[in-house]
């Protein structure tokens, strides 16, 4: 593994429960634990019956256990969970997700497991009661967060001790996005100079989808200008109604969910993500390892990676007109679109490799094990 050989780990044994109900979208979370495995790390996973990655984990040498909690306190599924532990005797339980985290968390009490929680986006509040069950219960060894931002926040809590909070980004392979061939819309075959801004974002307000209509709306008077949209309600009733009020509406199109989501992305000129807050954002990685020039918001995690004017643009949230005169100052220079998708691939290259985020991973469970704190990613 060159530069992380000395993360070789063969005396760890770890039970991770995640949803691998998709394979292009857990692709590096698959490919992750395949690395960890590749390390020297005795794995298992447990998911979801029918999984479509199950023959991949298991070319890779990794058992798979067919079950997942179906809901977020199921007393069959921590029985079935703590029979498991006890009978694999594992160091390690690392759970993903808002159903596996609260069973995994019970069906380990009064075991001499390790548990390991996975957390994506920024905290949950310290008031609320359901936190207690998942990532803010004491039975909690270790958080893996998806960035410093997450980090931060945990620790603005005051529940969590810092010790606890382990940073791993999460990788990617540039490699994957070859042999892709750019999504078609009709509009392209009237409009051959058409120009494409793309986003990728489910409708929820922190995804601040709302700002990038009002940049459209600004820029309503270009008319070879078009927004693609993705994401689960965007193809919706009501946002088409919002759509439609806008003096451009013909030229902004809400695609909903799409399976085909790098297509879309290779499609576009440049790619915007408007958000509020996030984690880190896979999509806005995704785009930077197709090659995209990246406009994004200071939302967070994206503020860790993405320096503006050399591997993007940055304006500030909830700033409509700062992300029309983004797409503005690319839409009139192709030279500085090209340099910035070259740069930007480039850093995802160098920066979000899945064996760095396998090698940070085993860090942060010897960490755990030891009852020391990895520091700073």
């Amino acid at each position: 593994m060159g530069q992380y050989s000395d993360c070789m780990s063969e005396n760890i044994k770890v039970l991770v429960i995640a949803n691998f109900d998709n394979e292009v979208v857990k692709k590096p979370e698959a490919n992750i634990i395949k690395s960890i495995k590749e390390a020297g790390v005795d794995i298992d996973v447990m998911t979801f019956p029918g999984s479509p990655l199950k023959s991949f984990f298991e070319n890779a040498g990794i058992k798979v256990i067919p079950h997942h909690p179906v809901k977020k306190v199921q007393w069959s599924s921590i029985k079935f969970i703590r029979k498991v532990i006890k009978t694999g005797k594992y160091d390690i339980l690392h759970l993903f997700n808002s159903k596996s985290i609260p069973n995994g968390v019970f069906a380990s009490l009064g075991l001499p497991v390790k548990v390991i929680t996975y957390r994506g986006a920024k905290a949950q509040y310290w008031h609320d009661p359901t936190s207690y069950l998942t990532h803010y219960n004491p039975r909690v060894n270790g958080i893996i967060c998806l960035s410093e931002y997450v980090k931060k926040t945990i620790i603005k809590q005051r529940v969590v001790s810092p010790k606890k909070l382990h940073v791993v980004w999460k990788g990617t392979d540039t490699d994957w996005f070859t042999g892709i061939k750019p999504e078609k819309y009709p509009f392209k075959n009237s409009e051959e100079k058409a120009f494409i801004v793309t986003c990728a974002a489910n409708l929820r307000p922190e995804k601040g989808v709302d700002y990038l209509l009002k940049a459209a709306a600004y820029l309503n008077e270009y008319k070879n200008i078009h927004f693609v949209i993705i994401g689960n309600g965007t193809d919706s009733v009501g946002f088409n109604n919002k759509i439609s009020k806008l003096p451009n509406s013909s030229q902004i199109h809400g695609i909903g969910y799409a399976d085909n989501l790098h297509a879309h992305i290779l499609a576009a000129d440049i790619y915007v993500q408007p958000s509020i807050s996030e984690g880190l954002c896979k999509s806005i990685i995704e785009a930077m390892a197709l090659g995209k020039a990246v406009i994004s918001t200071k939302s967070g995690g994206p503020e860790e990676y993405l320096v503006n004017n050399k591997n993007s643009l940055m304006v500030p949230v909830k700033d409509g007109k700062a992300i029309a005169k983004s797409i503005l100052e690319l839409y009139n220079n192709e030279k500085k679109r090209e340099q910035l998708g070259i740069n930007a691939k480039e850093f995802v290259k160098d920066n979000f490799s899945i064996k760095k985020s396998a090698f940070d991973t085993i860090k942060a469970y010897k960490a755990v094990l030891s009852g020391n704190k990895t520091g700073k990613k």
